[in-house]
């Protein structure tokens, strides 16, 4: 309606100006002409709104999550053929160890390329360890397991784990979410649900049972 209303407007100047301009001659109807032309398009520029969008664009280092399951079946011995913990005393071969000693020999190599996040989870999710990417490998991990982190939840809510894992790490970029578990699942978000979930927004899940 605008652009309709400024049309009228220049043709109806236009209109009255060459009236009044018919003794207008040389170097004075160039000049005049040349003003009508710029009055329209500085009409035209207005309507069209211009304006300059700044972006503050941040670049992230790609995350790899781990998922580690805290419940308290974690705590059972481990199949006897498994060789993450068959060197470990016979008390020690326990899944919740196989889980950590997996964790712990990924996170070695994938720390160099990826910011590392390891979740524990039960009923909810609780961050154990955050390492940033250290190509050069010159910034020592630490210690992941400390003594508090134990295999003591009362639930192994599967769907509800993995879907808070994506939540926590929405404003990142994921890589992938390494998932381990004794493969108990009591409850919360449907494990289906989820994957379709983290397929559509291209996020693999690996998992380790």
């Amino acid at each position: 309606i605008l652009g309709i209303g400024a049309i009228v407007f220049i043709y109806y100047v236009y209109a009255v100006d060459s009236k009044n301009a018919l003794g207008v001659k040389g170097w004075k109807r160039i000049a005049l002409w040349a003003c009508r032309v710029l009055i329209a398009l500085m009409i035209f520029f207005a309507l069209a709104k211009p304006s300059v969008s700044m972006q503050d664009v941040k670049k992230y280092d790609p995350i790899m999550a781990f998922v580690v399951d805290q419940s308290a079946s974690m705590a059972f011995p481990d199949a006897p053929e498994n060789s993450v913990v068959k060197n470990l005393p016979k008390a020690d071969r326990t899944r919740f160890n196989a889980a950590k000693t997996v964790v712990e020999q990924l996170n070695a190599e994938l720390h160099k390329t990826h910011d590392t996040k390891i979740y524990g989870f039960s009923d909810t999710i609780s961050l154990i360890k955050a390492s940033k990417k250290d190509k050069d490998g010159k910034e020592p991990i630490g210690e992941i397991f400390t003594d508090k982190v134990k295999p003591d939840g009362e639930y192994s809510n599967v769907g509800d784990g993995l879907q808070d894992t994506l939540k926590e790490l929405s404003a990142n970029q994921i890589s992938s979410i390494v998932f381990l578990s004794a493969g108990r699942d009591t409850g919360g978000e449907p494990i289906k649900k989820f994957i379709e979930r983290a397929a559509k927004i291209g996020v693999p899940i690996h998992t380790v049972t």
